[in-house]
């Protein structure tokens, strides 16, 4: 077999065995090493590479709860879409599962940027980041 040919075969092992070691890791390592792959990679000029995706998120905004869409996510923050109107500097805790039938993560940031269809939150602006 050659070598491109038995690479290809062993593709979804590998990234499943990936797949099954990050999903063992808490969510402060899950974030660790995305950050440590983003300045590897470092794409467009940021620090911390953004990746679209679409999740579900639940949020809480000084005790109450809110429902959104992720629409895109790094090791830095997330933005959310959502018709809620919130403001730049509050607090707010998240709750979201990067894949099917997985734990929730509990991440807490704050608002740094509102834009007419949802707002940014940034991770490292807080001191909260755990898995419930």
């Amino acid at each position: 077999m050659a070598g491109n040919e038995k690479r290809a075969e062993d593709k979804p092992k590998v990234t499943q065995r990936l797949i099954d070691l990050i999903n063992e890791m808490s969510l402060e390592q899950q974030l660790a090493l995305l950050n440590q792959l983003d300045r590897q990679q470092y794409h467009k000029g940021r620090a911390d590479h953004r990746r679209s995706r679409r999740i579900q998120v639940a949020y809480r905004i000084d005790g109450t709860d809110y429902h959104g869409c992720i629409h895109d996510i790094s090791a830095a923050g997330v933005y959310i879409g959502t018709e809620n109107s919130h403001a730049v500097g509050e607090k707010v805790i998240l709750r979201f599962s990067l894949l099917e039938n997985q734990k929730l993560m509990k991440v807490s940031g704050r608002i740094v940027r509102i834009e007419e269809d949802g707002f940014a939150v940034d991770f490292r602006l807080s001191t909260v980041a755990e898995k419930q």
